[in-house]
Order: C-alpha cells, then sequence, then structure tokens
C-alpha cells in the first residue's frame, strides 16, 4: 500500500504545511538532450569501445542507408537511465529494462520523459515507483525502457549531521563557492 499523496515526508513539523520542496516528486521532469554531435559519438565510442563505422564513417553510414552516422543505442540508452538516475539517486535504481526502437543520427535531439505507472509501499517502508521510460528524437521512439526505483528521499527535509574532527570538535561548514586561502 502506498502512504497518501499527503502524507508529511521525514523531517517535516507536524500541523504545519509541507513546503512543495520537500515532497519528492513521482517521476522526472522531461530533459532534451542535444543536438548529438560527431564528437559526442566519437567520445562514446572511445569509453566503449564500438568502433564501427556506421558511427564515425559519412560515406559507410550512407551506403548502409542511413544517409549519416549514427549513434550507438546504447549512447540513447545511457542518456536515458542517467536522466532517470539524476533524479532518483543511481544507489534507488532496483531494475531498468531498455528496448531499442529507432537510430539517432547527428544532429538530432533527444528528449526524455516518463509516465509514473505504479506506486507501492516497499518492504522497508519506502515507495516503490515503476515507470515507462521513452526517448524521443522528435516524433521518433528511439529507446523505450521500464524501470523500478525507490522514491528519491526529500534531501532538503533531511537534517544534515555536523562534521567533526579527530578531537569531537565540531568542523564548520565552508560555502563551496569560498577558494582555500592558498589559491
Amino acid at each position: 500500500m502506498s502512504l497518501p499523496a499527503d502524507s508529511p515526508p521525514a523531517g517535516a513539523v507536524p500541523g504545519h504545511a509541507v513546503p512543495s520542496h520537500m515532497v519528492p516528486a513521482q517521476r522526472p521532469e522531461p530533459r532534451t538532450v542535444g543536438p548529438l554531435t560527431q564528437t559526442d559519438i566519437v567520445r562514446f565510442a572511445g569509453a566503449g569501445g564500438d568502433f564501427n563505422p556506421l558511427h564515425h564513417d559519412p560515406e559507410f553510414a550512407a551506403a548502409a542507408g542511413f544517409g549519416r552516422p549514427i549513434a550507438m543505442g546504447q549512447l540513447s540508452a545511457g542518456l536515458l537511465s542517467g536522466w532517470l538516475t539524476d533524479w532518483c539517486g543511481v544507489e534507488n535504481l532496483r531494475v531498468l529494462e531498455v528496448r531499442f526502437a529507432s537510430p539517432v543520427a547527428v544532429g538530432d535531439s533527444i528528449t526524455l520523459s516518463c509516465e509514473t505507472l505504479t506506486v507501492s509501499e516497499g518492504p522497508t517502508g519506502r515507495d516503490v515507483i515503476e515507470l515507462e521510460l521513452v526517448a524521443r528524437s522528435g516524433a521518433t521512439t528511439v529507446v523505450t525502457a521500464r524501470a523500478t526505483v525507490w522514491a528519491p528521499a526529500a534531501t532538503h527535509a533531511m537534517p544534515v549531521a555536523a562534521r567533526a574532527d579527530r578531537s569531537g570538535a565540531t568542523i564548520p561548514e565552508r560555502d563551496p563557492r569560498d577558494k582555500p586561502a592558498d589559491i
């Protein structure tokens, strides 16, 4: 059973309104990536070791019927899974099943979106969310996926423990925008 949508998150004060930034969304906001460049594809080829000429040779890609080099399917799947884990945290991804539908070419932009299928209470009490994800280039679906994730924590609602040095003295938090004195 899922917790009611109006249940206060951890850290909320009972009897007070819950600020919207404390309630985790049940799906990530859509994102558009691109347009993909030949450099993006070559960099991914170098990282993954996929040097098929379809991905970097315009003449070979044209002769194969694609007209221009195409990205690896794993590049689109990687963008989709990275977008998902940016939202929920990689530690909360439980299952990801991917299906490739259509190639992506240099110059294409990819829009990443999803729909929530179910939200249920998991065995640990955390919500488990099942999502249907899709990556599209224009009106063309290039990758679909189904994912199961633990609901991301409402990070703004969780208290942060004070750090201490070896003696137990509290260390003041440093603003990450501050530069060390020696720079």
